[in-house]
């Protein structure tokens, strides 16, 4: 005899399961994006020993962007220990890591799956805004580098 499962319950599970996706995909995106601000960084030096005035103020605004854009998606990788401002998920090895057997037990409930998103999509709200700068600043710092190879 099958039983039917709740519509509600099938809910909370797709909502944990889409929004943990969305915070790996962000931390694959902001590892790309350090790979392409890192290439970027390489063409600052092969461009700046012969550039002058606004050739060398281009080369200077790409490599302010490169790296603020850099920062930003580690940022986005930088495991986040703690609540950061927000309540505690009590369904996450950070709780569980200082909780005893029975809070453990007790937090594992289907109860505290509300929870588990709210703080899962607060992360992931978090990581793709921080992501979103990150591919805008280096979207800058490739026009900036087109700019100074134009200007020499």
């Amino acid at each position: 005899m099958t039983t039917a499962q709740d519509p509600t319950d099938t809910a909370l599970t797709e909502a944990i399961t889409r929004t943990e996706g969305h915070i790996s995909r962000a931390d694959t995106k902001a590892g790309q994006l350090m790979t392409v601000t890192g290439l970027l960084a390489t063409l600052g030096p092969v461009l700046a020993p012969h550039a002058h005035g606004p050739a060398l103020a281009a080369i200077t605004l790409a490599a302010a962007a490169g790296t603020i854009s850099f920062a930003l998606a580690l940022m986005v990788i930088l495991p986040r220990l703690g609540t950061c401002g927000i309540a505690p998920d009590r369904n996450s090895f950070v709780y569980w890591a200082t909780a005893t057997p029975t809070e453990i037990t007790a937090s594992i409930s289907d109860a505290h799956r509300p929870d588990t998103i709210r703080v899962l999509a607060v992360i992931a709200l978090r990581k793709m805004r921080l992501l979103r700068h990150s591919a805008v600043l280096a979207l800058l710092a490739v026009a900036a580098l087109g700019a100074a190879g134009l200007t020499r």
